[in-house]
């Protein structure tokens, strides 16, 4: 066999197990639905952050490779975002703008399938939650740089609305100069 029909097997095989994979995450979002459904008529919140942990951490323990750790994290984060955007579609008010701090650990959380709001204060993403016009919102508590944030401290003691998972950030700075 050359080189060409071995790629062509190979590439054969692949394209049916991602169909396999395709027919496995429909059959878990049938489920999560279902799920979803109790949830709702239980009054339960539809993100459980302990359960996503447990689960990640089995699916972890579970990997021989040669998919790394970061693979398989990023893959099942966009799994838990699609279910929890089944359950009732994720709509998310963060501290803005677009491609802040806050923003990426908006996408860490929720994953690529959910809609961000930008805001231009941590006022303004306690308002939007509370107006039900963003299921979660995501703001900074503290920070390496300037240390822990008073005013979301002030909001979480004016406000109804709860701490529902952490979100651990690594900050770090590039600087670049062009220098002819």
């Amino acid at each position: 066999m050359g080189k060409r029909e071995e790629l062509e097997k190979l590439r054969n095989q692949i394209d049916e197990i991602d169909e396999k994979i395709l027919s496995l995450l429909n059959k878990r979002a049938e489920l999560v639905i279902k799920v979803g459904e109790i949830k709702k008529v239980s009054n339960l919140p539809i993100s459980d952050p302990a359960r996503e942990r447990k689960i990640l951490k089995k699916i972890l323990e579970k990997n021989k490779g040669p998919l790394k750790e970061k693979h398989v994290r990023g893959i099942f984060q966009e799994i838990f975002s699609a279910s929890l955007d089944i359950q009732r579609p994720l709509t998310i008010a963060y501290l803005g703008p677009e491609a802040t701090f806050t923003h990426e650990a908006a996408r860490k959380r929720f994953g690529w399938g959910a809609e961000y709001i930008p805001l231009p204060s941590i006022e303004e993403v306690f308002r939007e939650v509370e107006r039900e016009k963003a299921v979660y919102g995501v703001v900074p508590v503290e920070n390496s740089t300037e240390g822990v944030e008073t005013h979301t401290l002030d909001m979480f003691i004016e406000s109804e609305l709860r701490v529902c998972d952490e979100i651990i950030l690594r900050i770090i700075h590039h600087f670049l100069s062009f220098s002819p």
